[in-house]
């Protein structure tokens, strides 16, 4: 290339000179989603909108995240479990150079306060309604206990009761009675017998209709932590364990039934215990 002052007539010596093609854009980032999370708890897919996105790489809190996919204008990245919470910058890297957003993790929220379950004991004898490892309870205190409560399910109405179990050592039973049932366990109509072995009995008017079982020679086991109810359907009754069924028997006409607990052996508790009407027959 010359160059010509045209003010005095004069023409350089040529010049080469390079031209080369723009260099990449800095990346922009105009939008992000989430913002925020919540800890344990896996986000949706991180999308983040912008420009000069194409071919970038990713960071999320510091860790490399491969793109689901990746255009110059939008980059997904794929969903985030955190297990801390505080902001965790996600950076987003082109050979223009990096741009960054975050998203905000706080915790959980906390489960809702425990409650009673609309159960009050009345007759208690060694057994009480409290707290044990923070959860409401049925705690027995000391060897033969038993209560029933002042709440019942009419005749005219389905509902159940329920209750979980808390202690490992239990020689506890929990079912439906017509009357306030004191210590003893016969006058609980229809009832579950947790026992120490973790086997469980089934009682219908006071009998055990299997032994240790739900048929002969074969055992419904239980765990601690688990929920057992009894749902009291209009003509039958419903043996259930965490709301599954494993037995049935008919509910007799006419009968009203409270909430009923009897208990021996070393201290025990039973979680969460409820009584609840459901509807009308």
């Amino acid at each position: 290339m010359t160059v010509r002052n045209v003010t005095e007539d004069l023409i350089s010596n040529g010049v080469n000179f390079t031209i080369n093609a723009a260099g990449p854009g800095m990346p922009g980032i105009t939008s992000s989603t989430p913002t925020t999370a919540l800890a344990g708890v896996a986000t949706s897919a991180i999308t983040i909108a912008g420009t000069n996105l194409g071919a970038a790489t990713s960071t999320v809190d510091g860790i490399s995240v491969t793109p689901i996919s990746n255009t110059a204008i939008q980059i997904v990245l794929p969903t985030q479990t955190f297990t801390t919470t505080g902001t965790k910058t996600v950076v987003i890297t082109t050979a223009g150079g990096s741009a960054n957003t975050s998203i905000t993790v706080s915790a959980p929220a906390p489960p809702p306060a425990p409650t009673m379950g609309g159960i009050t004991l009345q007759g208690a004898t060694n057994v009480l309604i409290g707290s044990w490892a923070g959860q409401p309870a049925v705690i027995n205190t000391a060897p033969t206990g038993g209560a029933n409560s002042t709440e019942e399910i009419p005749a005219t109405k389905t509902g159940y009761i329920q209750v979980s179990l808390l202690t490992q050592k239990q020689d506890t039973h929990v079912g439906l009675s017509t009357a306030n049932t004191g210590t003893n366990a016969a006058a609980i109509n229809f009832a579950l017998h947790f026992k120490d072995d973790y086997s469980l009995a089934i009682k219908a008017s006071g009998t055990i209709i299997y032994a240790s079982g739900v048929a002969p020679n074969q055992s419904q086991m239980w765990e601690t932590g688990d929920q057992f109810q009894i749902f009291v359907e209009r003509d039958q009754l419903l043996f259930m364990r965490n709301w599954k069924t494993f037995h049935t028997v008919a509910r007799p006409a006419g009968a009203s039934y409270r909430f009923a607990c009897t208990t021996a052996g070393s201290t025990t508790a039973l979680g969460y215990p409820a009584l609840r009407v459901v509807g009308v027959q």
